[in-house]
Formats: structure tokens, C-alpha cells, sequence
């Protein structure tokens, strides 16, 4: 699968969550998408959503989920200094 499709697949995705009710699975999909746009070198974009990831994730309390995030955002700050 190549970048495009894959973030089709990743905004479909999303619009079922938002559409079923499930948005407490919205941080982790945007940081899997953030992760794809890193990949693709496009990290602005990448920084961008992991930030929105960080940001529902500390409003839900999970702090497991919190901590990962956080780390997927270093890396991507980490890429943008490269």
C-alpha cells in the first residue's frame, strides 16, 4: 500500500470511529497516521496530528496511552531537528 492509500484508508477509518460512537480510539489512529506521514517525510503534517493525539489522549485519563504517545512525539520532533 503507498502513502495515498494508506491515508485513505486511515480517514475512513477515522469517520467510522466519529461515526460509531468510538472516538476514545482516536489518539492511537492518529498516532499510527502520524507515524505513516513521518515515514513519508512529511512532518509538518506528522507533528501536527501527534500533537492532536497528545492533547484527546491527556483529556481521557489514559496515562499508558499517554506515555506512548509521547514518546511517538519525540521521535517525530527528534526527525524534524534532522
Amino acid at each position: 500500500m503507498h502513502l495515498p492509500e494508506a491515508l485513505d484508508a486511515f480517514a475512513a477509518a477515522e469517520d467510522g470511529y466519529r461515526h460509531t460512537d468510538n472516538a476514545g480510539y482516536l489518539p492511537r489512529l492518529f498516532a499510527d497516521r502520524a507515524l505513516a506521514l513521518a515515514d513519508g517525510r512529511m512532518l509538518d503534517d506528522a507533528e501536527e496530528l501527534i500533537d492532536r493525539a497528545v492533547e484527546l489522549s491527556a483529556a481521557s485519563g489514559n496515562d499508558v496511552e499517554l506515555a506512548e504517545l509521547l514518546l511517538m512525539s519525540a521521535e517525530i520532533e527528534l526527525l524534524l531537528r534532522i
